[in-house]
């Protein structure tokens, strides 16, 4: 009989069902948070390559050479992508169009590394001479 009672007043027990709940549901806000800054910052990243993409086309176009293109480009980005060991940009002359191609991968602009994400991120602008 005492263990039965014992039995009936766990189960009406409700004190650590709030602790319980909070511990399955953090986990899952914390990685759509994370997730969801991760992707932000992704768009972020091409978003600025395409703007220094059209800055290193424009400096083509004005009259500079191809290499000083492509270091304005670089320097247009954000310090932790220039430091990518992956990140390549490209001033190609194509006769009536300048074509700035940068591309990075995308683990080299990710902070953290928990959200799958594609492999390479790259933005290229054509431009008329």
């Amino acid at each position: 009989m005492r263990r039965r009672l014992s039995l009936r007043k766990f189960v009406r027990d409700q004190r650590a069902v709030a602790a319980l709940e909070f511990a399955f549901v953090v986990p899952l806000l914390l990685s759509l948070t994370i997730g969801g800054m991760q992707y932000g910052l992704l768009l972020f990243v091409q978003s600025s390559m395409y703007n220094a993409a059209r800055d290193g086309t424009r400096t083509y176009i004005t009259g500079s050479t191809t290499a000083a293109a492509a270091s304005i480009a670089r320097g247009e980005l954000p310090s932790w992508v220039q430091s990518a060991g992956s990140l390549s940009v490209n001033v190609q002359d194509l006769g009536t169009t300048v074509s700035t191609t940068i591309s990075v991968s995308s683990a080299s602009a990710a902070i953290v590394r928990m959200v799958p994400m594609p492999g390479n991120i790259s933005a290229t602008v054509y431009m008329a001479k």
